[in-house]
């Protein structure tokens, strides 16, 4: 299958691309911010977030060590109250792919797993997080959007304003559902003030995103 990367420009300074998830390493690069590895949807986790009782859950929220992450996130996603699934293994054992990835970009022996049903714009505004690098992927609806540097602009961070950060909307870049980006925050060594200013993307009404953070514990 072809995958769509339009959503993307394809030369941006402060962005890499990665042909596989061990390839997100190169986020370590200075110059970089995002590294994106794009995947095609998984058919069976699609599948299950369709599913009528995934319309009940909320959010989970764990720490899991680098050892044994498969069992640690099925366990949360039992106390979380996803039904089990061939569809659910297949997104518990995703997640754990992932946590290996943030644990060996940042030496971490535990990551922070944030798995939440979006319904809402709560979190519309161009930000930096506040963390060394995050993870994330988005595995239903709209996925993540970012800036580039040169599109931004940092003194209308905190103004409640997307217009003071924006310098050129036609710049905006999006990641698209499945596909993974590695973001460095603002407590990346040397990097303050720096961060990846990105956003959950808007909401058409009645739609929602399936989305998760990874960030290393420190």
């Amino acid at each position: 299958m072809t995958i769509d990367v339009s959503t993307v420009s394809p030369n941006l300074a402060n962005q890499a691309w990665a042909d596989s998830l061990n390839g997100l390493t190169i986020i370590r690069d200075c110059g970089t911010t995002m590294a994106i590895h794009p995947r095609v949807p998984d058919t069976a986790i699609t599948t299950f977030l369709n599913h009528k009782a995934v319309a009940d859950f909320c959010c989970l929220r764990c720490e899991v060590g680098n050892i044994g992450a498969e069992a640690q996130i099925e366990k949360a996603l039992d106390t979380a109250g996803l039904p089990a699934s061939f569809g659910r293994r297949a997104l518990g054992a995703d997640i754990a792919r992932l946590v290996a990835i943030v644990a060996r970009l940042s030496g971490a022996n535990a990551v922070k797993v944030r798995l939440d049903r979006i319904t809402n714009n709560a979190c519309r505004l161009f930000h930096p997080d506040n963390v060394s690098l995050r993870l994330v992927c988005t595995y239903r609806g709209p996925a993540t959007q970012w800036l580039p540097e040169e599109a931004c602009d940092r003194s209308g961070i905190g103004s409640g304003n997307n217009d003071a950060i924006v310098r050129d909307w036609s710049r905006v870049q999006s990641l698209r559902p499945f596909w993974v980006g590695v973001m460095k925050g603002e407590r990346w060594p040397g990097h303050q003030g720096g961060g990846l200013l990105h956003r959950s993307p808007p909401l058409e009404t009645g739609d929602w995103r399936m989305f998760l953070a990874l960030d290393p514990v420190e």
